[in-house]
């Protein structure tokens, strides 16, 4: 999936790879907390690539991924992988680059202690 881009104004837009396992709880979840995450932290142009370790194992292999969801950021640098299902709002900004906002409940359907 990509999203629009100016490449002429940003020459190294957020770019995305999510590896994921197919229907996986943990990876439909790591799918919809980052979706969540890019609209409250006001991204609209990023390139996304969703790699299914189901129906790409090469791929996922040759990547060196052994666990999924993972997320990369690819660019701009520095590069991040977070592994899990990315319900940490905080550290998946942190690791993104993105300024964080204020989130009154955690995500991923969880509750507060």
């Amino acid at each position: 999936m990509t999203h629009p881009r100016d490449d002429a104004r940003d020459a190294s837009p957020l770019t995305l790879r999510l590896y994921v396992a197919r229907g996986a709880p943990n990876s439909v979840l790591a799918r919809a907390n980052l979706r969540e995450i890019l609209e409250a932290a006001g991204v609209s142009e990023y390139a996304l690539e969703i790699i299914d370790c189901i129906d790409d194992p090469h791929r996922v292999l040759r990547d060196g991924i052994f666990v999924t969801p993972t997320l990369v950021k690819a660019a701009p640098d520095p590069a991040q992988t977070i592994v899990g299902a990315l319900t940490d709002r905080d550290r998946v900004c942190a690791a993104l680059g993105l300024s964080v906002s204020p989130e009154p409940a955690p995500l991923g359907g969880a509750s507060a202690p």
